[in-house]
């Protein structure tokens, strides 16, 4: 199969969508733009049973269970944005979730967000390594800490220092996962820690070089 770049997908993207479909029930979902530009592409129930089967094992190799109390902080807004006062969160009771708006999150809001996931009973946390981070050294500045059985980290590149400052203020270990909302490609951090696993059931991931050619 050529190469079918993020500018091609956005130019061609109802003329790339199946015409065997009812697009009535496919989603439209976009992804976050860290690479510079969003991209948005169609999802249909098998991709949506296929996405939480990978984010299910994903957790479950940091001992998390389906139905166990968690957050989600990503790139969500959750309530309005001209909202300025707490809550910036809202609960999926079927999931036992606590969805935090990473745009109301900051300093001065840091507090807050700590403050309702220990009042839940919050056992792991989902969140871009930069917000989980920001949570991280709001605590330490507090002399405080939030401890959690897992941190799970996608979407951005995990640094060395969010790393270690996000374990030890949530007293537990982080898992880095690698995917995007065109789910080509979805990888994995397990309790070892030494790499992320490629999730073969769902994508064949071929190395390329500028040219297109596999090394």
């Amino acid at each position: 199969l050529p190469v079918l770049t993020r500018r091609e997908a956005i130019e061609n993207r109802e003329s790339l969508c199946s015409t065997s479909v009812d697009r009535r029930t496919l989603r439209l979902a976009a992804t976050s733009g860290t690479t510079g530009f969003p991209v948005s592409v169609y999802w249909d129930e098998g991709v949506t049973v296929m996405n939480n089967a990978c984010l299910w094992r994903a957790r479950g190799w940091g001992g998390v269970g389906f139905g166990r109390p968690y957050a989600t902080l990503m790139g969500r807004e959750i309530v309005p944005s001209r909202q300025m006062v707490a809550p910036y969160w809202r609960t999926n009771s079927s999931w036992n979730q606590l969805l935090l708006s990473s745009y109301h999150l900051d300093e001065s809001t840091a507090g807050t967000y700590v403050a309702a996931m220990r009042e839940r009973g919050v056992e792991s946390l989902e969140a871009y390594p930069s917000a989980a981070y920001l949570l991280a050294r709001y605590m330490e500045q507090k002399s405080m800490s939030l401890p959690l059985s897992a941190v799970f980290t996608s979407s951005e590149p995990l640094l060395p220092v969010q790393r270690e400052l996000i374990e030890e203020r949530f007293e537990c270990r982080v898992f880095d996962a690698y995917g995007q909302a065109e789910r080509v490609a979805f990888a994995a951090e397990c309790d070892r820690h030494e790499g992320l696993h490629v999730f073969g059931e769902t994508t064949v991931v071929e190395v390329v070089d500028e040219e297109g050619r596999a090394v």
